[in-house]
């Protein structure tokens, strides 16, 4: 099929009433295998219809020229660690979850496919109260940015996938999780807005029901 998405994705589509569409069609093969020969293809988007690659200048800038090339963008490397934005603690307390309204829902999120972006999930495959999620193989992990595991990084996933799926107090417990690691701590760079789009297109064309981010860009990215 032209189409790259599953069945699941398709028939999801169809329940919501979305109709396929150009931007469910993938890119054309031709063109990938011209630009692979020419520069490092890091990703490719199937909604935008575009490629991220990595070359030198003068290369990237020739690619242009190609008849199939519509317009080039270059990225800046990095902002170089932009200091994040401190909100301040949150005091437990302050926050409330009706658990005994939200956990009823569709049987704790039985049959319900949830994608989870975050800056990784660090333990989540030792600790116990995840340990259902892997016997019962409800949980897949997809790290964008590397080929080293999702279950690393950083706590902040651990934390927010907790809330959904530990069996100690989460609300969808019995959730299908798909897991992906699309944020780089340490630094701020357009790269990260790529993997998010990325671990988006994915989650679609796996036929995921929910996307949950928990993430925020900082200013300054700009372009070289």
């Amino acid at each position: 099929s032209e189409y790259s998405l599953s069945i699941k994705s398709v028939q999801r589509k169809e329940l919501r009433s979305t109709s396929l569409d150009q931007r469910d069609i993938a890119v054309y093969k031709p063109y990938l295998d011209s630009l692979k020969s020419k520069v490092i293809v890091k990703m490719i988007s199937r909604w935008l219809n575009a490629a991220l690659v990595f070359g030198e200048e003068q290369e990237v800038s020739n690619l242009g020229n190609l008849e199939y090339i519509d317009s080039v963008s270059f990225l800046s490397r990095s902002s170089g660690g932009i200091q994040r934005t401190n909100f301040g603690d949150i005091d437990g307390d302050d926050v409330v979850l009706n658990q005994n309204i939200l956990g009823d829902i569709n049987e704790k999120g039985a049959g319900v496919s949830i994608a989870v972006f975050d800056g990784g999930f660090s333990g989540v495959n030792t600790i116990g109260s995840f340990q259902p999620l892997f016997d019962e193989n409800r949980v897949v992990g997809y790290n964008i940015i590397d080929t080293n595991s999702v279950y690393r990084y950083h706590q902040h996933g651990t934390q927010v996938f907790s809330i959904m799926a530990s069996t100690d107090f989460g609300i969808t417990p019995e959730a299908d999780y798909y897991l992906f690691t699309t944020e780089i701590v340490a630094i701020e760079s357009r790269l990260e807005e790529f993997y998010w789009l990325r671990a988006a297109e994915m989650a679609d064309s796996i036929g995921v029901d929910i996307i949950n981010s928990s993430l925020g860009y900082n200013y300054g990215h700009g372009f070289i």
